[in-house]
């Protein structure tokens, strides 16, 4: 996964500590044990397959755009 979307989990995941405070229960389990859990399911809704696709297509639609523009800037072919 790009870098990018680690941080944004990371993010995510502070976001959700500061929001679910209230319902952790010490009595149940550790801190840390909750944080990894609220962190492990960040990460597995970030790599569903949509969010995958959606990078996939972000990321091609960028070297299509440098391709086209290498192209008009003439500095090559736009196919290779």
């Amino acid at each position: 996964a790009p870098p990018r979307l680690a941080e944004e989990a990371v993010q995510d995941t502070l976001v959700q500590i500061w929001r679910k405070a209230a319902q952790f229960r010490a009595g149940e389990g550790s801190a840390l044990g909750w944080i990894f859990a609220i962190l492990r399911n960040r990460c597995l809704n970030i790599l569903a397959p949509p969010r995958l696709a959606e990078e996939a297509v972000q990321d091609t639609l960028v070297q299509i755009w440098r391709k086209a523009a290498q192209f008009r800037a003439g500095e090559g072919s736009a196919l290779g």
